[in-house]
C-alpha cells in the first residue's frame, strides 16, 4: 500500500484512502486465497471456479506439460532413431485434450508481444534410422586415435539432434506465460468491479510482471544452453544396461560368424 502515497491532510482524500486501503487488502487476501486453490486443485471449494473455468490454472498447465511432452517425444529430435516412429508401447500424455490460447483477450496479449513467442510449429523430423548421421559425423570429424570414435563425435551429433529445441523450450515457456498473465487479469476483473481502483492495482503490478517474465524467458533460455552445449551425458540406468546387450549381441554375431566361416573351410 505504500504505492498509494503519504496521508493526505484534506479530510475527502483521506478517506478515500483508506477506502482504497480497505478494498485492496481485502482484494490482496481474496486473491492469496484463490490462487493457492488454483494451483493446488482445490476447486471443488469455491464457487469462482464454477463460474469462471478459466481461472483452473493447475489444470491448464498440466495440459501444456503434457502437450510439450508430447511434441518433444515425437518430433523434438531432428531425425528419427529409426526408419519409422516408434511409440514403443506407450501412448500420448493427456491424449485428446486440447488447449487453446485465442480466447484471451487482445490485451493480455498487446504488453507480451516483445517477450514471448507462441508462433513455432515444430516441424516433423527426419526419416531415420539416426546411424546415417553419426557415420555423416564420423567420416568428417576423423582423428588418428585408435579405438571407437572420440567424444566429439556424440558431442555434434547431440548438437544437431537437438536443433529444434531451442525454439520448443521458448515456445513452451512462452505459453505458460499466457495463462499465468491471463489468470491473473481475470481474477483482478473478476475481484475488483471498480474501474479506477482496479486500473490503479493493475498498473502497480504490470511492470514487475512484464520484469518476471523476461526473467523466466531468459532463464529458460539460460538453461537451454547450459544442457546443449555441455558434454553429453544421462542419469538413465538403463542406459548402460541397453548398451552392454548391444555389445553383448554384436560380439555372439561376429563370434557366430567366425564359426561359420571355419566350418565352411
Amino acid at each position: 500500500m505504500r504505492k498509494y502515497g503519504p496521508a493526505r491532510r484534506n479530510g475527502r482524500a483521506q478517506g478515500r484512502r483508506e477506502r482504497s486501503t480497505t478494498v485492496s487488502g481485502k482484494i490482496d487476501s481474496r486473491t492469496q486465497d484463490i490462487t493457492k486453490s488454483a494451483l493446488n486443485g482445490y476447486d471443488a471449494g469455491d464457487a469462482i471456479f464454477k463460474q469462471k473455468l478459466d481461472l483452473k490454472l493447475i489444470t491448464k498447465m498440466i495440459q501444456l506439460n503434457e502437450g510439450s511432452a508430447n511434441v518433444f517425444w515425437k518430433c523434438g529430435h531432428y531425425r528419427h532413431f529409426r526408419s519409422t516412429w516408434h511409440d514403443e508401447g506407450e501412448n500420448l500424455l493427456g491424449e485428446g485434450v486440447q488447449i487453446s490460447f485465442f480466447d484471451m483477450p487482445d490485451n493480455v496479449y498487446d504488453e507480451l508481444y516483445d517477450i514471448i513467442n507462441t508462433d513455432y510449429d515444430c516441424p516433423k523430423s527426419l526419416r531415420g534410422p539416426m546411424t546415417a548421421l553419426v557415420h555423416e559425423i564420423y567420416n568428417s570429424s576423423r582423428c588418428p586415435e585408435l579405438g571407437t570414435f572420440n567424444g566429439t563425435v556424440l558431442a555434434s551429433v547431440f548438437d544437431i539432434a537437438s536443433q529444434k529445441r531451442e525454439q520448443l523450450v521458448i515456445s513452451h515457456t512462452s505459453k505458460v506465460i499466457l495463462p499465468a498473465h491471463d489468470y491473473i487479469f481475470k481474477l483482478l476483473d473478476e475481484l475488483c468491479p471498480d474501474t479506477n481502483v482496479r486500473d490503479q492495482l493493475w498498473g502497480n503490478v504490470f511492470h514487475e510482471l512484464c520484469e518476471q517474465y523476461k526473467h523466466a524467458m531468459k532463464h529458460a533460455r539460460f538453461l537451454f544452453e547450459i544442457e546443449r552445449s555441455s558434454w553429453p551425458a544421462t542419469y538413465n540406468h538403463y542406459f548402460n544396461a541397453t548398451l552392454q546387450k548391444k555389445r553383448q549381441h554384436r560380439l555372439a554375431e561376429s563370434e557366430g560368424s567366425s564359426r561359420l566361416h571355419s566350418s565352411a573351410k
